[in-house]
């Protein structure tokens, strides 16, 4: 049996590998990550490097039991089968009211398939119950769901309710390239665990419109994107979560969203992984738990290493607990544009910092924020691992305390320095006149340092320069330099001051932004 160890069926054994502390495996010698899906995979045997031996290679104990552990693991688990009370594979249908109720496990309460079939419904109740058999087929592929359109199908909901109770029931799931929902005044109410509002997958898309979507339990986000990516559009509407790690929006995809209020009591506003991105115009963004927004790479195989992109332009962003922006293990830009508002309870605007992903000493987060016409405050941070650039342009004006990141202002813009800060590079040419400069705004006392090893200061020539209100901006190491106490690390500490090592909750939930301040103060008691 285990010399023909190949196996056809989409195998998600890596992420029950990692539960049981199998790290990775070999497939055509490239080291896979959880969850990744396997298909004729070669024979091979576990070793402790974890390299592949021919299969005529005599097993230890150990490795045979691994081994059998994991063939025993394939043989228990069935490829998935898509169905729906109503379903529709070819032609058109066109249906008006109706009730299409699902009990059974893993049956959808309607699903349509194969390119060319159109489905259109005029106020339909959909009501799903039932647990689904597998979290990752139904969040993958929509197993379970509410509704499901699948292999380039297309479904159009007018009006209706689509209501679902089951464990990793969806509301409304499109995935596979060309498959496509189109929503309309629909209401989608998901109360149980992994229930995530509206999900695309496999380059899946959904379009909604004046939408209303409310989700009660754990990993379930009103809009997600999940393996594969997908594409997710929704204008006006609202969307509410309440559920510990269920975002407003998570995105392993390209998702944009305006005119709408989106709010999650029990999470982050927005979650972006890896190269995935989120538009935003116009909308009530609110986070309550953790951050407003994260953007990171889990490393699971959800989505491709690159950079996490989110852009607002007008509306507002606020996060009730933590930064307002949340970045590590990966490259981010943040836009932020049309005079839109943000605040973070904590003071924090931007914390760049290593967490529980990645390999330590390299996983921290690059980013770049560029504010246009737009006013920002509070603390800016970036750890010994992490580099931070703030850009202001067209008339944008930050008040706050930067720590190891890098500034730059047009000739419009401007910085009004809270606290004693520590630059990386600062580019102002336009603000710099003789030795002083007049667009950085400082109380008498306060010190801005800059560090003139680094090529972007070779203009400011090491010297100390006087800024508006009487503080001074000189060389790291120079006359003025106050030499705080407070080391980088320290002061991203303090800016997280709440970082969680939970699950990155990759089903719609997520991350980490945020440890009770409450810790210190019981290490402290203990010590005493």
């Amino acid at each position: 049996a285990l010399n023909a160890f190949v196996y056809d069926p989409p195998l998600r054994a890596c992420r029950h590998a990692r539960r049981h502390s199998v790290s990775v495996v070999r497939r055509h010698g490239t080291h896979v990550p959880r969850c990744q899906h396997f298909k004729s995979l070669e024979v091979f045997t576990f070793y402790p490097s974890f390299e592949r031996r021919p299969t005529h290679t005599h097993l230890h104990p150990s490795e045979m039991k691994a081994a059998l552990w994991l063939v025993f693991f394939a043989a228990t688990t069935s490829a998935y089968t898509l169905s729906g009370t109503y379903q529709l594979s070819s032609g058109s249908a066109t249906l008006s009211g109706g009730t299409y109720k699902a009990t059974a496990a893993d049956v959808s309460g309607v699903y349509t398939s194969n390119s060319g079939t159109t489905l259109t419904m005029t106020s339909p109740t959909v009501l799903k119950s039932g647990d689904t058999s597998s979290g990752d087929d139904s969040s993958f592929y929509g197993l379970n769901s509410g509704v499901l359109a699948g292999s380039g199908s297309k479904i159009v909901i007018t009006g209706g309710v689509v209501n679902t109770t089951g464990t990793g029931a969806n509301g409304v799931f499109s995935t596979g390239s060309g498959s496509r929902v189109e929503l309309t005044g629909t209401s989608i109410y998901c109360t149980n665990r992994l229930g995530h509002g509206v999900d695309a997958t496999v380059a899946g898309t959904i379009i909604c419109t004046d939408v209303t979507i409310t989700t009660l339990s754990t990993n379930g986000a009103a809009i997600a994107t999940d393996r594969g990516g997908g594409y997710i559009t929704a204008t006006r509407g609202t969307f509410l979560t309440k559920g510990v790690d269920s975002p407003g929006i998570y995105s392993t995809g390209v998702i944009t969203v305006t005119d709408a209020t989106v709010t999650a009591t029990g999470s982050e506003a927005v979650v972006i992984e890896g190269l995935n991105s989120v538009s935003i115009t116009n909308t009530a963004l609110s986070g309550y738990a953790k951050c407003g927004a994260m953007l990171y790479q889990s490393m699971s195989g959800d989505a491709e290493v690159g950079v996490s992109a989110i852009a607002i332009s007008g509306g507002s962003l606020y996060a009730g607990s933590g930064p307002a922006f949340f970045v590590t293990n990966t490259e981010a830009t943040i836009d932020l544009s049309n005079a839109v508002s943000i605040t973070a309870a904590s003071g924090i605007l931007l914390n760049a910092s290593a967490n529980r992903w990645g390999t330590t000493g390299s996983n921290g987060g690059i980013v770049t924020l560029t504010a246009s016409g737009t006013v920002l405050t509070g603390l800016v941070v970036a750890d010994s691992v992490s580099t931070v650039k703030v850009a202001l342009t067209s008339s944008s004006k930050y008040t706050g305390k930067v720590t190891n990141a890098a500034i730059s202002l047009d000739s419009s813009s401007s910085w009004t320095v809270s606290a004693d800060s520590t630059l990386t590079t600062l580019t102002d040419s336009a603000g710099v006149s003789g030795s002083s400069i007049s667009n950085i705004k400082a109380n008498s006392g306060i010190i801005v340092t800059y560090d003139s090893s680094l090529s972007g200061n070779s203009y400011l020539g090491a010297k100390t320069y006087s800024l508006s209100g009487g503080g001074v901006l000189c060389p790291k190491g120079g006359s003025c330099d106050a030499t705080t106490s407070t080391t980088t690390d320290e002061v991203s500490s303090e800016a997280t001051d709440e970082v969680s090592l939970e699950d990155d909750g990759s089903d719609g939930g997520a991350s980490a932004c945020a440890v009770p301040g409450l810790l210190l103060a019981l290490l402290v008691l203990l010590a005493w």
